[in-house]
């Protein structure tokens, strides 16, 4: 991931890598679906241990690459803060 907006930890990034699936009948998804439907915005949202579990044992990424991220995550985030408090107020 490269997007800083996260209260703390390493972002994620979706990929465009997928796998595809024949395609099915969107009354038997839905029935299917866990929860029934949309998820909302709070069962969507990742955690700092949620994304670290995901970036570590789903994507493979170490230990060491995850405190690298969250290390550049607070840099950059820490850049912008200075730069929106240089910037003129529209």
């Amino acid at each position: 991931g490269d997007h800083p907006n996260v209260s703390y930890g390493p972002p994620v990034t979706l990929g465009w890598d997928y796998d595809e699936y024949e395609p099915i009948p969107l009354e038997v998804y839905e029935s299917c679906h866990p929860g029934g439907g949309r998820r909302n915005l709070m069962m969507m949202m990742m955690n700092y241990y949620r994304r670290k579990n995901v970036l570590m044992f789903w994507a493979g990424y170490t230990e060491e690459e995850v405190r690298k991220a969250t290390k550049t995550v607070k840099r950059d985030k820490l850049r912008r803060k200075v730069t929106s408090s240089f910037m003129p107020a529209m």
